[in-house]
């Protein structure tokens, strides 16, 4: 099987959702002036990607560089013993002991999950998916990417990019921590980027010493400036994400009082709409609206899924992303996280189903 056409007549995402439905196994090339791209996919989810000669292996390799836990010859002579033994340079790192399983297996999925998303902004070019030939590179490390998960993260950097750009307005601008409260909150891998930031190095140093691309960077940045952990170095004229946030409360704000003030409706909306949304998964009490914040200032998870089921009965279908709420007004960003810092994870499974954990 062969699928061709022009990007700007179907974009990736087209593409990737009908491969998708599909289920199908094999090899996306896209192709854009002299810049090429593989993406490698089997039953229908992302395995693998090659941009240019670029894979997420060479972001473990700078990342291992820049700590020194190795030199430069020293990872050669791996990566030839990795050839020849037909697997992963990952692998034999894991092996020789350069890098935890755990930390080389997250940090391949970051750095493929940036690559992956990175695409989304091609808009010109062609495009070719097969079955029938190149079989994914054994020197690239196996991962497991939902292909549902890739469109709706890659359509959404793709739109918070320029209002992220506005904020950080430079790739050498420098920041530094002001506060160590970042302790009692749970950031994942994100706190690698907050340990890294010393009040001396630039954006442009700190990706070398991380395992994200600069839209995670950035997204990052600004929202840890939100939080009051860092801040600017130096005279640098940025605009404060404290004035995106407050705006957005404001707005929230005046949502909440005005569901508040209608639960007694939704409760009988409720009852129409039992039968229909019973299948539903994790979603109990969700007739019950309770929109109280605790005390750090953001809704609670099952709150969160109250607005995301308001969306189904209002609307007919769930949102894309948390993302659209946002922009829809009916939720802060910083209220897509929880008391303890941590980010909400949304995805929507078919029509009237979706995880949020």
């Amino acid at each position: 099987m062969v699928l061709s056409g022009y990007l700007s007549d179907f974009s990736l995402a087209d593409v990737l959702q009908l491969i998708s439905q599909q289920k199908k196994t094999g090899t996306l090339e896209m192709i854009d002036g002299k810049s090429t791209a593989l993406i490698y996919i089997s039953q229908g989810n992302i395995t693998g990607i090659r941009v240019g000669t670029d894979t997420p292996e060479d972001k473990i390799r700078q990342l291992l560089l820049e700590q020194k836990v190795m030199n430069p010859s020293e990872y050669e002579e791996l990566l030839e013993v990795s050839r020849g033994m037909n697997r992963p340079v990952l692998s034999t790192l894991v092996s020789k002991g350069y890098i935890g399983a755990d930390v080389g297996e997250k940090w391949i999925r970051h750095a493929a999950e940036d690559m992956v998303s990175e695409l989304f902004s091609w808009r010109q070019g062609r495009y070719e998916f097969s079955t029938g030939n190149k079989n994914q590179d054994s020197a690239l490390s196996p991962v497991n990417i939902s292909t549902d998960f890739a469109c709706m993260e890659g359509m959404r950097r793709l739109d918070e990019w320029p209002r992220l750009k506005e904020i950080v307005t430079s790739e050498q601008i420098v920041f530094r921590r002001i506060s160590e409260d970042y302790h009692n909150y749970d950031l994942g891998d994100e706190k690698l980027l907050l340990e890294a930031i010393d009040g001396q190095k630039t954006i442009q140093q700190l990706e070398r010493e991380v395992p994200f691309g600069y839209f995670r960077i950035y997204d990052s940045i600004v929202n840890f400036w939100n939080e009051g952990f860092i801040e600017p170095v130096g005279r640098v004229k940025l605009e404060s994400p404290e004035v995106v946030r407050t705006e957005s409360q404001s707005e929230t704000d005046r949502l909440t009082a005005m569901v508040l003030g209608l639960s007694s409706l939704f409760l009988i909306l409720g009852l129409c709409f039992r039968f229909l949304l019973g299948s539903i998964a994790g979603t109990a009490n969700i007739f019950t609206t309770n929109y109280v914040k605790d005390v750090k200032g953001k809704l609670g998870q099952q709150n969160v899924e109250n607005f995301i089921v308001e969306k189904l009965i209002y609307q007919g279908q769930l949102p894309r992303s948390l993302g659209t709420l946002v922009e829809q007004a009916a939720l802060s960003k910083s209220e897509l996280r929880s008391a303890s810092g941590r980010k909400y994870f949304y995805e929507p499974i078919n029509e009237l189903d979706f995880n949020l954990k």
